[in-house]
């Protein structure tokens, strides 16, 4: 018969890479002799890889006697665990923006900043505790101190756009923006506190409304 005792040291290295790869947005847009005011519904995420790497992890075999119960020997075998999870970070936003639009003919430019209103955040993934072990953030999961909030307040955001009239209603956008949330998206009673950065790129095509 064969009994095994795993035994899992100290972390001696992990990894923790962080990457924002996508921003989906769809703001509404009124423009007015050059000023311009937008506003809506805008959804947007941030996905992140966490790869996670603990060495060292001990696994001790017990070969023990099926009559007697003796224990008559053992071996041990070392190892890595790797662990790799995509997280998501989701939320719902009202964006309050002030910009100003100019151009002639078919190439028009607009400058907007203002505040990003939160309205819900929910979270899938993981990170790491306090005990450098993974534990998870999914959203309604549990109840640990390690889930993230679900409204991170208000943040500032910035945008530049750059609009090619292809008719009176239709143009194509490029817009580099820029957005900083001033809240951190972790709880208060974590000494370690995240708040996101995300610089994009958004292209797509802008209706007019007349």
């Amino acid at each position: 018969m064969l009994q095994k005792n795993i035994r899992i040291p100290a972390i001696l290295f992990f990894y923790k890479d962080e990457k924002p790869l996508l921003p989906f947005n769809r703001p509404i847009v009124q423009v007015n002799n050059g000023i311009s005011l937008r506003t809506g519904l805008n959804y947007s995420q941030v996905n992140e890889k966490f790869s996670f790497m603990q060495s060292n992890i001990v696994q001790t075999t017990y070969i023990i006697d099926a009559i007697s119960g003796d224990t008559t020997g053992s071996f041990t075998v070392r190892g890595t665990r790797y662990k790799t999870t995509f997280n998501k970070y989701r939320s719902i936003d009202i964006p309050l923006l002030l910009g100003y639009e100019m151009g002639n003919g078919r190439l028009h430019a607009n400058f907007n900043a203002g505040a990003i209103i939160n309205l819900y955040s929910w979270q899938q993934g993981e990170l790491l505790d306090t005990n450098n072990q993974p534990v998870s953030i999914t959203t309604g999961k549990s109840n640990d101190a390690f889930q993230y909030k679900t409204n991170a307040g208000i943040g500032f955001t910035a945008a530049a756009s750059i609009y090619y009239k292809l008719n009176d209603r239709l143009h194509v956008l490029a817009e580099p923006y820029f957005r900083y949330n001033l809240s951190p998206m972790s709880k208060d009673v974590l000494s370690l506190q995240e708040r996101f950065t995300t610089i994009g790129l958004r292209l797509g095509i802008r209706i007019d409304l007349k």
